[in-house]
């Protein structure tokens, strides 16, 4: 009998697939973040190492070429005149700093002395602007850089000398705004003069001293304190406008006296009344326009603006005149 075959079972387990766990990106992307970022402060490290070295080689460069280093300075110019020369030369114009070629080398070398090599270094930049304004010769704080070629170039405005003010025995200058200037000699000896090469007027009779700070002296770039320089000046700045009567006005005086404020004196020394600050004429005298009305006609008439007399009196509407030489003025 034929025997049955049996299936044999199939005792192969069938093998269950493993579940996955979920990969952790943040975990991922954090590690590769930290190591990019090794990378990138290692190259960094890496460039400043060699960079460095280059570096400092071109500042040493720098700093052995400065020694000869230079100031630029925009020089306030006048021209002037150059007399001729022994050998045939002959005359000359050219153009100067008002402040004069001594003034002009000492401030220069001042720089000079203190500004460093460094081309890194800020604080001698700043030193010559600071500097530059306590001279009182600029207004404000110059713009003071570096250039390439071993040059540092200046940029300032400049206090032009406007007037001379005459107090307690010396003539001191100041500008357009009334800045003091470090320019003072004796009491009538100044020889100072304007941009077109003419005499600075002077303001006489002031009883206020000029700016003055504790610790350096002259305050030089501060404006003259009180009302009287600066009510003489602006009456001055009218009469500069008037070329019919500006040629004839040696300077302006300034009395405390409410009858009389102001007092124009000509080249001859005579005397003008002239009265209150342009502009604050009030109802007791008359207006601006009338008292230059009566100078103009006194200098048609005579050539004179004071009508060639020792005093003379604008306040009112005739120009009035006194022939005698030992009148009071007001």
């Amino acid at each position: 009998m034929a025997k049955k075959k049996t299936k044999k079972k199939n005792t192969r387990r069938k093998k269950t697939a493993k579940k996955r766990e979920p990969r952790d990106w943040s975990l991922i992307l954090s590690r590769t973040t930290s190591a990019v970022i090794v990378l990138f402060f290692i190259a960094i490290g890496i460039g400043w190492v060699m960079g460095l070295k280059a570096l400092r080689r071109n500042v040493a460069d720098l700093q052995n070429a400065s020694a000869d280093i230079k100031i630029k300075i925009n020089w306030p110019l006048i021209e002037t005149t150059l007399p001729a020369g022994n050998d045939g030369a002959p005359a000359q114009k050219v153009k100067v700093p008002y402040l004069g070629a001594e003034t002009a080398r000492a401030l220069q070398d001042e720089l000079l002395i203190n500004v460093k090599a460094d081309p890194f270094d800020l604080q001698s930049l700043e030193y010559i602007s600071d500097y530059l304004n306590r001279t009182g010769w600029v207004r404000g704080y110059p713009r003071v850089v570096r250039e390439p070629g071993n040059t540092i170039a200046v940029t300032a405005h400049w206090r032009w000398p406007r007037w001379v003010v005459r107090y307690d025995n010396y003539d001191y200058v100041v500008g357009n705004d009334l800045g003091l200037l470090p320019l003072r000699v004796p009491d009538g000896q100044s020889q100072f003069r304007y941009k077109g090469g003419e005499m600075l007027r002077f303001i006489d009779g002031v009883t206020i001293p000029p700016p003055y700070d504790s610790s350096t002296g002259l305050a030089y770039g501060k404006a003259w304190p009180g009302s009287e320089v600066s009510d003489a000046a602006a009456l001055l700045d009218v009469l500069s406008r008037e070329k019919e009567i500006w040629s004839q006005v040696a300077g302006v005086r300034v009395q405390n006296s409410s009858h009389c404020r102001l007092v124009v004196i000509t080249d001859r020394g005579s005397e003008i009344l002239w009265g209150a600050r342009p502009g604050e004429e009030g109802t007791v005298e008359v207006a601006l326009p009338v008292k230059l009305a009566h100078l103009k006609s006194a200098r048609r008439h005579t050539g004179r603006i004071d009508w060639g007399e020792s005093l003379s009196d604008v306040r009112t509407e005739q120009f009035e005149i006194n022939r005698t030489t030992d009148s009071e003025s007001g």
